[in-house]
């Protein structure tokens, strides 16, 4: 989400757009909803062959030429709601600002009630921790949603201003109230490395996330380095060379910034991935970079469990793989004297600096 903001908010920036633009495309992007949505399922899903979602939609029988034909035929909406027929019930809708205005949202949920897919679907959202009133919140769970990733990145008072985000720690804190009030899961994101980060303010976000009890957290370090981005400017500044110890990914024969590269700061630590790694182990609210990393897009954990039958948000389907592996392990007399991580897969990129980074990929 942050890498995102940094790439789009530049040139937005140098080039506001009047109301009249704005409405004509988001107009535009509403007509072309359903080719963007099948050619994003083409590229995906149905061409990487260790997808789960490729293992879910084939159990439903449905092909990426039946997708298209229903889509044509249905509409997205229509496809959508066939689809749940056929056991593909489980929805994530991935749109950080889901909630940037509470209008939205609640009117989505009008039409799924509408429609009556609230009680042929259920649903999760990426979403800000604010504006995040219990009238959304509870209008949401009657809709069929039961989970919220929540995009903070931070939850350091220093870091939220250097990223301009719009809310205060006390939000996160009060969106995590909201949804233990009204009977949501939840996972926090969080997202480590942005330029001014610094071992205290790491330090800050995870005891802050410890202090409210947070029930799932996941985290991931390092900024991908976009063109055209002020970051991309700070990076050739600095030089985009093996010799740069913030550096990792495509560093070399990748001007372009084509190919993956990644910003991460030695201010945090001479081995940032251990430092952080060494300030959530132990514990089990945390996935990402400690020992239980996890990756979504060639998961055989998550695969399986899908093949059994689970539904819902991939890192809610982890969450109770894990816990379940871990209720087994303690009711075994051998495993009750001493705890034993459960491994879900990482992803796992080699640094410059020789430390390793785990990476939670998106589709």
């Amino acid at each position: 989400m942050l890498g995102r903001l940094i790439r789009d908010l530049s040139p937005f920036l140098h080039h506001p757009l009047s109301p009249r633009q704005a409405a004509e495309i988001v107009a535009r992007r509403l007509r072309a909803r359903p080719d963007s949505f099948l050619a994003l399922a083409d590229r995906a899903i149905y061409r990487r062959r260790r997808s789960p979602y490729r293992r879910l939609l084939r159990a439903a029988g449905c092909e990426l030429g039946d997708l298209r034909a229903l889509v044509t035929a249905q509409g997205l909406e229509g496809a959508l709601g066939i689809l749940a027929d056929r056991g593909v019930y489980a929805i994530h809708i991935n749109d950080s600002e889901f909630n940037l205005s509470i209008k939205h949202p609640l009117a989505v949920c009008d039409e799924l009630i509408r429609r009556g897919l609230h009680r042929r679907v259920q649903w999760y959202a990426y979403g800000m921790p604010a504006p995040f009133p219990d009238e959304l919140a509870r209008r949401m769970r009657e809709a069929g949603c039961v989970g919220m990733n929540l995009g903070v990145d931070s939850a350091s008072e220093k870091m939220l201003r250097i990223l301009r985000r719009t809310f205060k720690p006390r939000d996160i804190a009060d969106a995590v109230e909201t949804c233990r009030r009204n009977g949501l899961r939840y996972i926090i994101e969080i997202l480590f490395g942005a330029p001014g980060e610094t071992a205290e303010t790491v330090k800050e976000t995870i005891d802050f996330l410890k202090a409210i009890n947070a029930e799932r957290v996941s985290v991931t370090a390092g900024l991908r380095v976009f063109p055209g981005t002020e970051l991309e400017e700070m990076v050739r500044a600095e030089g985009i060379t093996r010799d740069n110890p913030n550096l990792f990914g495509a560093v070399e024969g990748n001007d372009d910034l084509l190919e993956p590269l990644f910003y991460l700061p030695v201010t945090i630590a001479p081995k940032p991935l251990e430092y952080i790694a060494e300030l959530t182990r132990g514990d089990d609210r945390f996935f990402g970079v400690n020992t239980d990393g996890f990756n979504y897009n060639a998961n055989d954990l998550l695969v399986e469990a899908i093949a059994r039958g689970e539904r819902g948000a991939y890192w809610a389907i982890l969450s109770d793989c894990v816990e379940r592996r871990r209720a087994e392990m303690s009711a075994n007399a051998s495993y009750a004297a001493e705890r034993i991580p459960v491994q879900i897969s990482p992803i796992t990129a080699r640094t410059p600096r020789g430390d390793s980074l785990t990476l939670a990929t998106e589709v």
